[in-house]
């Protein structure tokens, strides 16, 4: 099976549809695409081409793409080859003069046939069973013996009994065995106490053996434990306030002054004091309680916009896009033994 396609090419024309140069000047930018021959093939009972060399398999895999004047016979195509082009109209100034679309596109699609043999359909049956055996059979391959079941009965009974209990017993009983629960919950404290430490630094780096414990339980923990003890420290970090304590400390030393500094900037302190507060008491609702992602996931659920032009307008002028699809001839042929067919 496989996809197969001649060309696929996007060019720049002028008004007449023929290949130039892009003019820096022009108004009007006017594209031309084509594609030939895209067509998916099933073949039943072919030939391998593994077996040559390099050479002779590239050689095989040209010969084997169709064009318009010849369609290889030896194939046997679900889709049929398809032929299209698209010739697109852009006017990069349309939202200024309002007359005309800011893109036209023509898009022209000859025949699209699809077609399914009785052999095609059990081939892909089957391909899709042995997948499905393949991913039930994952969690046992590293168990499974490398000799054949005749004459080997003894290893692939021990394969089959090490399957059943490694995977379904022996696993289950050690995950909810009460020394995993404990050594994991371990972990989970640990590294939210960590990631904790790391969101309180002042310097915004942590040392490398902070930063070396952090990476290290992040293997042992699986993506929804990471973000659950993620979470947890941010919001720990919240409600304990240590980032405002910080900041009123570090207020607090650019204050330290001396004995006639502190008398006669009295009144002006009191003055910073009370607007502080009153800052802090307007930054204690929830755009301080809450971080910019929450916020936004917040005005999502509830339909909030924050921006002050009015949602029943748009921003900018709407510019249409015209679409043009001419007429095409689909085929859909589903043979049936006894040389029967039905066409649509």
């Amino acid at each position: 099976m496989g996809v197969t396609l001649a060309e696929l090419s996007l060019q720049t024309t002028d008004e007449n549809w023929k290949s130039c140069i892009l003019n820096e000047a022009a108004r009007i930018i006017y594209k031309l695409g084509r594609l030939e021959c895209l067509c998916a093939y099933w073949n039943v009972n072919s030939p391998i081409f593994y077996k040559g060399s390099w050479e002779e398999i590239l050689e095989k895999l040209k010969d084997g793409i169709s064009t318009k004047e010849q369609e290889i016979k030896d194939y046997q195509y679900i889709f049929k080859p398809i032929f299209a082009s698209a010739k697109m109209v852009i006017n990069p100034s349309a939202e200024i003069e309002l007359k005309s679309p800011k893109a036209s596109l023509h898009l022209e699609v000859q025949n699209v046939a699809v077609e399914m043999t009785r052999p095609q359909y059990l081939t892909m049956v089957d391909l899709l069973e042995s997948i499905d055996c393949m991913v039930k059979n994952g969690p046992y391959r590293k168990f499974r013996p490398d000799v054949p079941v005749h004459t080997n009965a003894k290893h692939w009974w021990k394969y089959s009994m090490n399957s059943i209990l490694d995977v379904h017993i022996r696993r289950f009983n050690q995950m909810w065995s009460w020394a995993n629960i404990r050594k994991h919950r371990h972990t989970l404290k640990t590294y939210r106490a960590a990631y904790k430490a790391k969101l309180l630094t002042t310097q915004g780096k942590l040392r490398e053996d902070q930063e070396k414990q952090i990476q290290d339980l992040e293997k042992s923990l699986d993506v929804f434990n990471i973000t659950l003890a993620r979470q947890q420290a941010q919001m720990e970090v919240i409600r304990s306030g240590q980032k405002v304590v910080a900041k009123k400390a570090v207020a607090g030393q650019k204050q330290g002054g001396g004995f006639f500094s502190s008398f006669f900037g009295r009144k002006e302190g009191k003055k910073k004091e009370q607007e502080q507060e009153t800052q802090e008491e307007e930054g204690t609702g929830i755009e301080e309680l809450m971080s910019a992602d929450e916020k936004a996931k917040l005005y999502t659920a509830i339909g909030y916009s924050g921006s002050s032009h009015n949602l029943a307008l748009p921003k900018q002028p709407c510019v249409p896009l015209c679409v043009c699809l001419f007429p095409v001839c689909l085929s859909l042929c589903v043979f049936i033994p006894l040389c029967a067919s039905l066409c649509v």
